[in-house]
């Protein structure tokens, strides 16, 4: 992971200096008067795989993977070097828990009750489907005077995104047993909602830089990095609360960075 990161800031590096280049000329240039631009990208990120899990606590030991997504962009410039771009984007995640490693002990701390009736969940196969789609607004400063004529060269940008995520537990098999006392009694669990749905707000920031590669068709390549806003729920026995807290957990970590390729075409 440490290598992809690397090569792919010694490419962002090497094409924003090849971008420097670009110059946008008046009268004579093919792009003059092409202030907006519309086009779509590829994202990935080192992210936190959902299945990971450990006994007791399912966020003690992380792992990585490579959660890809799609996003559509729509810029517009409004000043000499300063456009937005709204965008919108996509991502899938669909993986097998770990099933040997993944316990709850369920009941009421405060019941006088609880220290001889308990819950063990046990997660024994499943495969959670989680969504995400998102829309967001970011503000553009580019270092070319002409930038917003003709989007081109090295950029960095400020904005937000509003995540609506929604998760799919409805095939998740869990054996459970009840202690009372010394006595065990093997039971079904079955979650109450096993459908969740949350609404979570980010804030970002990215350089990047734009390429012609003809007249009207854009390279554009960026680095991003982000913080999900998400109010972790109070640890209870609710299992449908310890998964939100799953989710927001891994998406926050899904978003701290990401890397965006992609075409445009200028109008």
């Amino acid at each position: 992971m440490k290598h992809i990161s690397f090569f792919f800031i010694l490419f962002l590096l090497g094409s924003i200096s090849r971008a420097q280049m670009v110059q946008v000329k008046e009268k004579t240039s093919g792009y003059l008067g092409m202030k907006s631009t519309i086009g779509a990208k590829v994202y990935f990120s080192p992210s936190l795989e959902f299945q990971k899990a450990s006994e007791r606590d399912v966020s003690e030991y992380p792992s990585f993977s490579i959660n890809t997504g799609v996003l559509l962009e729509l810029q517009r410039g409004l000043t000499p070097r300063f456009t937005w771009a709204l965008t919108s984007g996509y991502s899938r995640t669909s993986s097998t828990m770990n099933q040997s490693g993944y316990g709850y002990v369920l009941g009421d701390p405060s019941s006088p009750d609880y220290g001889n009736t308990k819950y063990y969940l046990r997660l024994r196969s499943g495969t959670p489907k989680i969504e995400d789609l998102f829309i967001g607004l970011n503000m553009k400063f580019y270092r070319n005077k002409k930038a917003a004529i003709a989007p081109l060269g090295p950029y960095f940008y400020v904005g937000g995104k509003l995540h609506h995520v929604s998760a799919d537990f409805s095939n998740l098999v869990f054996s459970t047993s009840q202690s009372n006392g010394w006595k065990y009694y093997n039971i079904e669990y079955k979650m109450e909602d096993p459908i969740l749905k949350m609404n979570l707000p980010e804030i970002n920031l990215g350089i990047g830089a734009t390429s012609a590669i003809k007249k009207k068709l854009f390279l554009d390549y960026s680095i991003e990095a982000g913080y999900v806003i998400y109010d972790y729920l109070p640890n209870t026995e609710s299992i449908n609360r310890s998964m939100k807290n799953q989710i927001g957990s891994r998406l926050r970590f899904k978003q701290l960075l990401n890397y965006h390729i992609g075409l445009c075409y200028p109008f």
